[in-house]
């Protein structure tokens, strides 16, 4: 039977809507891949804080706890990466994961690492949704609970679908 599918619609509903609250000096900045992130303003040269969103549609029966393996995985692949913390918490008003840690980045120098993430499932969509922010050390002292207050403000939001202009 011949046919046609829409993309977003009830059958593929859109990627969940983030927002994010961030203070004086940080700006919104669009990326490939990047679903929503905000950089710190910074002098030209010196390394920008970050905090990034990312939403990566996945298979109904993907858990949180395959999430955290994932997440465990790839951080501790990141060169000489130290974990200072990990715990389970709510994150984006359900079940999520938390880790905070320091790893080195080949130009940057060390950087602090701090990530959020939950498993947001709706009908007819599952949604992996990592929020992750990054300073220098020597940033951290100043830096660091701005990208922790950034984190902790992500909160879903309901999203309108966007009309095509001539459509």
């Amino acid at each position: 039977m011949a046919g046609s599918v829409t993309n977003p619609s009830e059958a593929f509903p859109p990627a969940v809507g983030i927002r994010l609250d961030y203070p004086d000096r940080w700006a919104p900045l669009a990326g490939a891949g990047v679903h929503l992130a905000v950089i710190r303003e910074e002098l030209p040269g010196e390394f920008r804080p970050n905090v990034v969103v990312t939403v990566k549609r996945v298979d109904a029966s993907f858990t949180l706890s395959a999430a955290v393996q994932q997440l465990r995985a790839k951080l501790s692949g990141l060169p000489e990466y130290r974990q200072e913390r990990a715990e389970d918490r709510p994150v984006l008003g359900t079940d999520g994961f938390a880790a905070e840690g320091e790893y080195v980045h080949p130009q940057a120098g060390t950087l602090a690492i701090v990530t959020s993430m939950a498993v947001i499932t709706r009908p007819n969509a599952v949604d992996l949704i990592e929020v992750s922010g990054t300073c220098t050390a020597a940033q951290a002292e100043t830096v660091l609970d701005e990208v922790r207050s950034i984190i902790d403000s992500a909160r879903t939001v309901k999203t309108a679908l966007m009309a095509v202009p001539g459509s």
